[in-house]
């Protein structure tokens, strides 16, 4: 029985890449399972939150470049990711709450010693994620690999394989992509200065556009243009950001990109838990992922 036909899927995507390869990650997922993933990912964020040495802020943006590097991103309630130390009273500090705090005093909130600032923390947090995200049986994970520096052919490809996916298992496919979407909230903006931030999200989503309206209109199954998304204001985007690192991290250890002491090299912890999605890998792909031509 195809587990997709007759239903819409919703495709969260993010790019990555580096270094003449560039890659978009989907996160798949039927209209009817979309409630599992959100839990999924919340009860993830939950976890983040309740660790008494985290505290990570629920609504604090999970960029995966900074939540898998040690120290790096404020993610924490109080505002501080510090080692602490001694030396903070109520004489420092108006609002101290007089326990022991960092030099940032994140005590003013409340909080004790925060260790997210530590890379066993963060290798956890990112851990947590995917571990979560692998939960939602509704859930496909794609990546197209795409050799190229150009990110707008990258995302016609990436668009076209979704398109074929589509049209294989019988199913159709609305796009929200990682992007500037013009001002939410204008009321302490001048008119022109909403103008022209809309104006300039537009153009920025021009060439996405282009590509959805180029498909052929009969047969296509990626329906209307990709509607941006600001990670900062989508928890699912943000997911699609993590697994795409988790992508990149598992092609960088493949030997798609160099690595040593001039280039850098890539996180085993990240590739480890980016495996704990396997079973959500969009089938036929390798770990995921699936490699096209560029231009």
């Amino acid at each position: 029985m195809n587990r997709y036909r007759n239903f819409v899927h919703i495709c969260y995507a993010d790019d990555s890449g580096r270094a003449g390869v560039v890659t978009f990650t989907g996160l798949l997922v039927r209209a009817d399972g979309w409630n599992c993933l959100m839990h999924c990912w919340l009860e993830g964020r939950r976890k983040l939150a309740t660790e008494p040495s985290w505290r990570v802020d629920k609504h604090a943006e999970l960029h995966a470049n900074q939540l898998t590097k040690k120290g790096a991103g404020r993610f924490c309630e109080a505002g501080c990711q510090e080692p602490a130390c001694s030396g903070c009273t109520e004489a420092d500090s108006p609002d101290c709450c007089g326990a022991p705090c960092c030099a940032s005093r994140c005590c003013r909130r409340g909080y004790f010693e925060n260790k997210f600032s530590t890379q066993v923390a963060r290798d956890s947090a990112y851990r947590i994620m995917m571990t979560q995200l692998a939960r939602c049986e509704a859930l496909t994970v794609t990546t197209l690999a795409c050799r190229t520096r150009n990110t707008a052919v990258a995302y016609d490809r990436f668009v076209n394989h979704l398109d074929q996916w589509a049209i294989e298992t019988e199913t159709s496919v609305l796009v929200f992509l990682d992007g500037p979407q013009g001002p939410l909230d204008v009321s302490e903006m001048a008119p022109e200065a909403a103008q022209q931030e809309r104006a300039m999200a537009g153009r920025n989503a021009a060439p996405y556009r282009r590509t959805h309206r180029e498909l052929e209109l009969g047969p296509r199954r990626v329906i209307e243009d990709p509607q941006m998304m600001d990670s900062k204001y989508s928890q699912l985007i943000q997911a699609a950001d993590l697994v795409a690192y988790g992508a990149y991290q598992y092609l960088w250890s493949a030997g798609t990109w160099p690595s040593g002491d001039k280039h850098g090299k890539p996180k085993d912890t990240v590739v480890s838990a980016y495996r704990r999605l396997e079973q959500r890998w969009l089938p036929g792909s390798d770990h995921g992922i699936t490699w096209t031509g560029g231009a």
